[in-house]
Formats: C-alpha cells, structure tokens, sequence
C-alpha cells in the first residue's frame, strides 16, 4: 500500500502486511515495524506511537517532508504532523483491509486467521475508528 500525500501534510508511506505474523506479536515489547525517515533521512525504527498497537504487524516507511531533521522522542510524541499522519495511515489502512475483505474473501479469511486476535484488540478503546474495525471482524 503506498500513500503520497500533498497539501497540508506531505509524506509518502509504504506499507505491507507480512503473510505470517512475527514472532513478538503478542509480547508487550514488541518492535514496531515501521521506520520513520524525515526527507529521506532516517530518523527511528522503535517509534510505537506512529500505528496503534493493534496495527504493531503493519510493517513499512513513513518519509515526512516537515519535521525538523533533529526531532526528538519527546517532540515526536506530541507533533500535530504526526498525529496526522497516523490517522490518515490509520483510515487507508483500514480502507485497503476491507477492500480486501470484500474483494478477495479467501484471502482475507487467511490474514484475519494470522491477525484477527491483534485486530480485534482496536475494538477495545480506540475512538473513532470502531466503526471501521467492526467492518472487518469475522464472527463464526
């Protein structure tokens, strides 16, 4: 899934979901697999705040155009561009997937075996995207 966006934000993104699921999915300590590059320049690979944690088998970049090349952790936790770029992510990921869902049922059917337990952890207490995530749950 790639994403370039111009406007009020601009980055690109690349994101891909592995056909099976790493080794530390349900250890609290997982590694993010998303790395953060701020014009090409790489910035962090352990940022945990750019995907919600029920989204933590997303792997992929984000290259955004407007940080200031020396972020910090701490800026990076509160930057308006970022939370940004997290909902947007978040929105198209979750658009590809229910594509997915009505496109390809067989296919779907196997990614929601390898990651429906995770997934089902955003119908818990994340706020506005509840609707879509139930859009993606299989129920036997």
């Amino acid at each position: 899934l790639h994403t370039k966006s111009e406007g009020k934000l601009e980055y690109n993104s690349l994101f891909f979901i592995p056909q099976n699921a790493p080794f530390d999915l349900f250890r609290v300590d997982y590694q993010s697999g998303l790395k953060l590059y701020v014009k090409r320049v790489f910035i962090s690979d352990d940022d945990k705040e750019l995907l919600p944690t029920y989204l933590r088998f997303v792997r992929g970049i984000i290259d955004v155009e407007d940080l200031p090349l020396n972020v910090s952790r701490e800026i990076l936790q509160e930057n308006q561009i970022l939370k940004g770029v997290k909902e947007a992510s978040v929105k198209k990921i979750l658009g590809e997937l229910e594509k997915l869902k009505n496109n390809d049922k067989e296919k779907y059917l196997s990614f929601f075996k390898t990651f429906g337990k995770v997934l089902k952890e955003g119908l818990y207490g994340f706020g506005g995207e509840k609707d879509s995530l139930l859009k993606l749950m299989l129920y036997k």
